[in-house]
C-alpha cells in the first residue's frame, strides 16, 4: 500500500510539472501573454470549437513603428519596457474575450472570440490610441512617441484556417504601414 501511494505520488508530481513546463513553453518572458506557440495551440483549439458553434472570430496583428529606431536611439532596456507597457496598456483596456500573444519582437496579435469585424476595429483603435497616449518621459526619461499599426481580418472573411487568418491580417497590417503608419487596415480581397 505504501509503495502504491508513493508511485501515485511520483505520478501526481510528474504531471503538475509537465503541466507547468507546457505553460512556461506557451509564454512570452518578457510579457506574459502567450508566445507564437501558446497563440498556435489556442487557436488550434479555439477555431474548431467555433467554427462548429458559428461565431466569429476577429482577429489582427500589429506591429509597432519604427521599433528599431528606439532600441538603437535609447537602447535595448528602454525597447523591453516599451513592450511591456504596449501589453500592459492593452490590456488594461478589459474586454474579457480578447486574447494577446507576442509573435515576436515588436509584433503581437489579437483574438477576440465571438467577435465582429466593427468589434475588433473598435478594441483595435483603443488600442493604437492606448499605445500612442504612452507617456515615455517619466519612465525612461526619454521623450519619444509610440505608435502602432494593425491589420485586422475575421473567420467571416478569411475562414476558420489559422494560416489564413494570419496571412489576412498581416496583408493588411502592412497596408497600415504603406500608408503612413499608426492606423488600422481591414484586409480586403
Amino acid at each position: 500500500g505504501i509503495l502504491l501511494l508513493f508511485f501515485m505520488f511520483l505520478i501526481y508530481r510528474i504531471r503538475k510539472q509537465q503541466q507547468q513546463y507546457k505553460k512556461l513553453s506557451e509564454l512570452d518572458h518578457m510579457t506574459l501573454i502567450y508566445n507564437r506557440k501558446g497563440a498556435r495551440d489556442a487557436m488550434d483549439y479555439l477555431l474548431p470549437y467555433s467554427e462548429n458553434k458559428n461565431e466569429v472570430i476577429a482577429y489582427g496583428i500589429f506591429d509597432l513603428d519604427k521599433f528599431k529606431t528606439i532600441n538603437d536611439e535609447f537602447g535595448h532596456l528602454t525597447g523591453d519596457w516599451v513592450i511591456k507597457t504596449v501589453v500592459e496598456v492593452c490590456q488594461n483596456l478589459n474586454n474579457a474575450k480578447a486574447t494577446f500573444a507576442r509573435l515576436g519582437g515588436e509584433e503581437f496579435s489579437i483574438t477576440i472570440r465571438d467577435s465582429s469585424l466593427d468589434e475588433i476595429k473598435q478594441f483595435s483603435e483603443q488600442c493604437r490610441l492606448a499605445i500612442y497616449g504612452i507617456n515615455t518621459l517619466t519612465e525612461t526619461g526619454h521623450d519619444f512617441q509610440i505608435s502602432a499599426s494593425f491589420g485586422i481580418t475575421t473567420t467571416e472573411i478569411s475562414g476558420y484556417d489559422y494560416l489564413m487568418l494570419m496571412k489576412h491580417a498581416d496583408t493588411a497590417l502592412y497596408a497600415s504601414k504603406n500608408k503612413g503608419r499608426n492606423q488600422i487596415s481591414i484586409f480586403d480581397k
